[in-house]
């Protein structure tokens, strides 16, 4: 009967087990996306080769060389696209095509894919350039160029001695909107702020753009800026994507943020998931690209990094490949659905898995049993998770400081770049944690008090010695009371340390909850029963 016993458990863990070996094999996670789930949704999609084919036969060479240097098989399109140099000669200056660009510059630049800003550094280039404009019949191109006058903050006014990069700017916007480079959506808000270009916040959003323009413009040329222009639906996108555009180091790394860009069409996006990026999040943009737009775009919708195995995930990921592949369609489209599911059979495989172990030691029976496989499912889930993905329960709540931008101007890095929000905030992830920890312990301390209640209830004695019995536990029954105020106790010691860095709240946390553990396993079953024993006690000296 024994050896029955411990075959039924062992079964009964195993099977717990392996429910919880195909939760770890949903690609649906917390924090991040999954990069079998990120393939499965590029697949069909325009690829970045197509992208750099258009942009080929819409003679923007410079363009698809950009998307060609970060496509995986692309030599063909970097051959082509040198064969159209050596045909247009005047092409390798301005990065293809540029007619209106070309008309309005002087002819005597020397070099492949000039710089739009180092075209108009010197002061007679911008005058030629601003007095062609000057006779355009266009009147935003007139509304634009009447900005020169403006006395501005951020950059050097146009009229005085360092008003270069200023005049250059706004030299470069009239130029995109005479060339037809400027969408629509673009126009309109930008007629709106030099409407209203008396209003200091208009003003300010305004030369935010100026200063984005001459970012991008001193590194891309004519033909790259112009397609990365019509991608802008407000001036405000410009700041932004200049900044994302500026933050890597890497050479390899700011093409891969163009072509996410021009192959997604939302730049905006772009700049949203870049935000206070480091090189594992443009690795990941970068990632998503061998896979077509709609891998890009899925990233960018989720606005997640991608996930990176865990030591434990690491372990078992040679088996659960083949799995992931399985159920990556169902995360592609239903993603929330999938994760749901996923924590429901980890909190169903840890019931199970714990009911087995406990079934080893006669501990699996008694009352309580619901509250029982509940609070070891969700113990054990919470631990699967954690092995899994420990992202999960390092959360960290901030806005993060603006990327500063790589130009040469102090006055513009001073006034705007190294600005830190007012209202950022800066929370670690380390109260987040610091609670969770508390709450699981106390939640096995909960669930050992029950174990022993039931195991004193099972005893065949007399109700007076289950009352001593009872009274022998009283300190089993206050473990988690003294836990909560151990924990509070440590945590104030290493923050006062410095060993970590969570709030007081995570500190007084845990006695708060060692409070509650304690009254729930008292009041709401000790007592009860206690009661239940006093009158079959009384009624035994009775009888």
């Amino acid at each position: 009967m024994s050896a029955l016993r411990y075959l039924i458990s062992f079964m009964t863990a195993a099977f717990g087990l392996a429910v919880i070996f195909l939760a770890a094999c949903i690609p649906a996670y917390f924090t991040s996306v999954d990069r079998h789930v990120v393939a499965r949704a590029g697949a069909g999609s325009k690829s970045l080769e197509a992208a750099a084919e258009l942009a080929l036969d819409s003679a923007c060479v410079s363009t698809a060389l950009i998307l060609a240097d970060c496509a995986p098989n692309a030599q063909h399109l970097k051959k082509r696209a040198n064969s159209l140099l050596q045909t247009h000669k005047t092409w390798a200056q301005f990065g293809g095509d540029a007619p209106f660009f070309e008309a309005f510059m002087p002819k005597d630049f020397k070099g492949l894919f000039i710089p739009v800003y180092k075209c108009m550094a010197g002061r007679k280039d911008r005058a030629s350039l601003i007095d062609s404009l000057s006779e355009s019949k266009s009147a935003m191109v007139g509304r634009i160029l009447s900005l020169r006058k403006l006395n501005t903050v951020l950059l050097p006014p146009s009229y005085s001695s360092a008003g270069a990069p200023y005049e250059a700017s706004l030299a470069t916007l009239a130029l995109l909107a005479q060339s037809g480079d400027l969408s629509d959506s673009f126009l309109y808000y930008l007629s709106v702020k030099i409407s209203n270009i008396s209003d200091a916040r208009e003003q300010e959003s305004f030369e935010k753009c100026m200063v984005g323009i001459l970012a991008l413009s001193s590194h891309l040329d004519y033909s790259a800026l112009s397609s990365i222009f019509k991608l802008f639906k407000s001036p405000d996108d410009v700041f932004e994507f200049s900044q994302a555009y500026l933050a890597p180091e890497s050479d390899y790394f700011r093409k891969c943020v163009i072509s996410a860009a021009i192959l997604s069409g939302d730049i905006k996006s772009v700049s949203n998931y870049l935000k206070g990026a480091d090189i594992k999040t443009w690795g990941d943009l970068a990632f998503t690209l061998d896979y077509g737009q709609a891998a890009v775009e899925f990233l960018l919708s989720n606005n997640k990094p991608v996930y990176e195995n865990s030591p434990a995930a690491e372990f078992i990921d040679k088996y659960c490949s083949p799995m992931k592949n399985l159920f990556a369609p169902l995360c592609v489209n239903h993603l929330n659905i999938a994760l749901a599911v996923k924590i429901l059979l980890s909190i169903i495989g840890g019931a199970v898995f714990a009911e087995g172990i406990l079934g080893f030691f006669r501990m699996n029976r008694g009352a309580y049993l619901p509250a029982r496989c509940a609070a070891s499912g969700i113990i054990i889930s919470a631990l699967f998770f954690a092995a899994v993905e420990p992202s999960a329960f390092d959360v960290k709540i901030e806005n993060a400081a603006a990327t500063q931008l790589s130009i040469v101007f102090d006055r513009v890095k001073s006034n705007i770049i190294g600005e830190k929000d007012m209202f950022s905030i800066d929370t670690d992830s380390a109260t987040l944690a610091a609670i969770a920890l508390f709450f699981v312990l106390q939640s096995l301390v909960y669930v050992v008090c029950l174990v022993r209640l039931n195991a004193i209830k099972r005893q065949r004695v007399s109700a007076t010695l289950k009352l001593k019995l009872l009274e022998n536990e009283d300190n089993l029954f206050d473990l988690g009371l003294y836990i909560g105020l151990a924990g509070t106790v440590a945590s104030l010691i290493l923050l006062t340390f410095g060993v970590i860095n969570a709030s007081l709240m995570a500190g007084y946390t845990s006695t708060l909850f060692g409070i509650l553990f304690t009254a729930l396993v008292k009041i709401v079953h000790l007592r009860k029963y206690r009661r239940k024993l006093l009158v079959e006690s009384a009624n035994e000296q009775h009888s």
